[in-house]
């Protein structure tokens, strides 16, 4: 069944649990090449080391993986993310991202104006690797919204 609402789980048959923890489960459609990544509110619960863990193992997973869309669902995540913290990711997700195969990659935003920093710098990073990066990168309000884009011709 499709949603419009992802986090309330009605993720479409057609995509499998490649990856969960309590704060947060990522899907693969092997034939859209789509990853959707949906974090929960238990996010409010976890460590920076958590959190490092976390973004190492989906770093290998993006690595392991040969989608080339990703949709990102951050409306229910409640983690603080420190300054440094946040440095440390937004660096290692760019340069993932950058050297994957993904073409796109739409976040769905939050209202918490610290984590939206963070997704913002993860945006800038990858514009200043320049030439050698060739994925899309782009915010939206709603799941919908950010399917249409995944999966439209436009860039």
């Amino acid at each position: 069944m499709v949603s419009s609402a992802p986090n309330n789980n009605e993720i479409p048959s057609s995509f499998k649990i490649v990856y969960q923890v309590p704060f947060k489960t990522m899907y693969l459609n092997d034939g859209t090449s789509t990853i959707i990544t949906i974090w929960n509110s238990n996010s409010a619960e976890i460590s920076d080391d958590d959190y490092k863990r976390d973004a190492e193992d989906t770093v290998q997973l993006i690595r392991d993986s040969h989608a080339h869309y990703m949709i990102s669902d951050h409306r229910e995540n409640k983690f603080n993310i420190s300054p440094d913290l946040q440095k440390w990711y937004s660096n290692l997700i760019a340069q993932v991202l950058g050297k994957s195969n993904f073409e796109k990659c739409a976040v769905i935003i939050t209202s918490d104006l610290n984590l939206l920093s963070a997704l913002e710098e993860i945006r800038e990073n990858l514009t200043e690797l320049g030439d050698e990066v060739k994925i899309s990168y782009r915010f939206f309000a709603d799941y919908k919204e950010a399917e249409k884009w995944i999966h439209g011709k436009a860039g």
